[in-house]
């Protein structure tokens, strides 16, 4: 009597080889699928992370422009209601355009040096007159 498994008559189920076949199967694709999401997940919070860094870069400079008043190159304050995240003020080299001296200074929000070192999450550079810049 065939049972549909097996072509051999006495044979019921499957063998303790093929569960095992199928069992690691399981577990690979397991495994790939769970690999992929922490990789997603890891992927997802650090863009929000920039996105939120974008906005306050936004807010920071619409504030500084609204009170004509850019901070000092060099400044470096820390940021409320983050993770110890902080923006700072760098000056590039001077750059000369006509008769008029003009700068780029860089904006960036970072996250403080951890065990991985710094990381920027946002960074804007504006084109600023070179008198207007006061270096620390």
């Amino acid at each position: 009597m065939s049972n549909g498994y097996s072509s051999s008559p006495g044979r019921r189920g499957l063998t303790l080889v093929e569960v095992i076949a199928g069992l690691l199967l399981l577990a690979t694709l397991l495994t790939s699928v769970l690999a992929a999401f922490k990789t997603h997940a890891a992927q997802i919070r650090a863009a929000r992370d920039r996105l939120k860094a974008s906005e306050l870069a936004e807010g920071l400079l619409g504030d500084w422009m609204a009170r004509n008043q850019l901070p000092a190159v060099g400044t470096q304050k820390p940021l409320p209601e983050t993770d110890g995240w902080m923006w700072r003020v760098l000056a590039n080299e001077p750059q000369l355009s006509g008769a008029a001296p003009l700068r780029t200074v860089r904006v960036e929000i970072c996250r403080p040096p951890e065990a991985a070192g710094e990381q920027i999450l946002a960074s804007v550079s504006l084109v600023v007159q070179g008198t207007t810049v006061a270096t620390k």
